[in-house]
């Protein structure tokens, strides 16, 4: 039994980017690292560059394309994110932030993996790169809705109305 599962299952998530999550979390994607682990004998590299093997923590994690999705984020949350392992990553979801803060958080983690996964298929299955201002603004447009119709509470915390104000300003730059 494992402390984030009940996390990710969220209703302010649909379902399939919440399996997305659960299975970058679990490392069940059919990459490399994993069809070698079948029997399967890959010839894939990253889909993003075209310089690595392709492994959960390089796709989601610490490829150079990647990184500059999370580098955005961390501008946006203003703190740093700790990209050593999903686990850790979904960490920074569970510090002490009003619930809706919380929301809006594991929102733009788990639609930010959704979408790099998305990209990395479009890449391999239909040859077109999906441009990075194209990811961002799935994923700002979604984290601003969540935040507008969270049901959930706030706090008084003037750091949590800054926190909420940082991905509102996001919106219109986008």
């Amino acid at each position: 039994n494992v402390h984030w599962d009940n996390f990710i299952w969220n209703k302010s998530i649909p379902p399939l980017k919440s399996v997305v999550f659960w299975w970058a979390i679990q490392n069940k994607f059919p990459v490399d690292d994993n069809l070698w682990k079948r029997g399967i004998i890959p010839t894939s590299v990253c889909a993003n560059f075209n310089c690595a093997y392709e492994f959960i923590h390089h796709l989601f994690l610490s490829c150079p394309f990647v990184l500059e999705i999370w580098d955005w984020l961390r501008n946006i949350l203003g703190c740093f994110l700790n990209l050593s392992s999903m686990q850790n990553l979904l960490s920074f979801c569970f510090q002490k932030r009003a619930p809706q803060v919380q929301d809006v958080v594991l929102v733009a983690i788990t639609f930010s993996i959704f979408n790099i996964w998305v990209r990395r298929n479009t890449i391999n299955f239909e040859g077109h790169h999906l441009p990075f201002k194209d990811i961002i603004m799935k994923v700002t447009t979604t984290f601003h809705i969540v935040g507008s119709i969270s049901s959930r509470t706030m706090s008084k915390s003037i750091e949590d109305f800054n926190f909420l104000k940082r991905f509102l300003a996001m919106k219109h730059r986008h």
